[in-house]
């Protein structure tokens, strides 16, 4: 008989720790494993609102089985979720009623490179966002350190201007007491020029 492809639904209390949630997905693939089943997936939906209440819990942990195998292999699964009392709910469908082996190891071949493509896509993305970003950074310091030598450059021909003026300035002190000096020395002459007074002789 021709195995059938499955997906189970199955819903765990809220309370419960995570050693009893891996305990209850045990049990359900060592029978899959002790019957020749294949488990495909077994994915954790998380924790979840209900829609509505189930033995007084508005919440519960959800997970997906996908599995293929016999329909009494289903059967035994489906017997052990019925007699655990942590286990609030479960729902069985069909995928697949003649499992392709074939083209399920083709589709899952597809997804992973579709997946690996996604992946590279992304690092190259961000690479290239990392590289802009340096570059620019880079181009920025370049254009800081550009405009640093243009005010020193600046900076030191004005130095260079301004540098001629100060000999002027000592020259102009250099003057000054030359001015000074020459006062007195126009008084001394003045003194020397003026007439000395005519006597008259009184006896004539």
């Amino acid at each position: 008989m021709n195995n059938r492809r499955y997906e189970t639904l199955f819903l765990l209390h809220a309370d419960l720790p995570e050693e009893e949630m891996t305990e209850i997905q045990k049990k359900c693939t060592d029978v899959i494993d002790q019957m020749n089943g294949r488990l495909l997936s077994l994915k954790d939906w998380g924790h979840r609102q209900l829609a509505y209440e189930i033995k007084g819990q508005s919440r519960g942990f959800y997970f997906l089985m996908d599995f293929v195998g016999q329909p009494e292999m289903l059967a035994e699964v489906e017997r052990l979720m019925g007699l655990d009392e942590r286990v609030f709910r479960y729902m069985t469908i069909i995928q697949e009623k003649i499992f392709d082996e074939e083209k399920y190891e083709r589709d899952l071949a597809e997804k992973e490179e579709k997946a690996k493509k996604a992946k590279e896509e992304a690092e190259a993305r961000q690479a290239a966002m990392e590289a802009e970003a340096k570059a620019k950074e880079e181009a920025e310091a370049a254009q800081a350190g550009k405009e640093e030598q243009t005010e020193e450059s600046a900076d030191l021909e004005a130095g260079e201007e301004t540098t001629p003026e100060t000999p002027a300035v000592e020259e102009a002190a250099t003057e000054a007491p030359e001015t000074v000096e020459e006062v007195p020395a126009e008084d001394e002459d003045a003194e020397a020029a003026e007439p000395e007074p005519e006597t008259t002789d009184l006896a004539t």
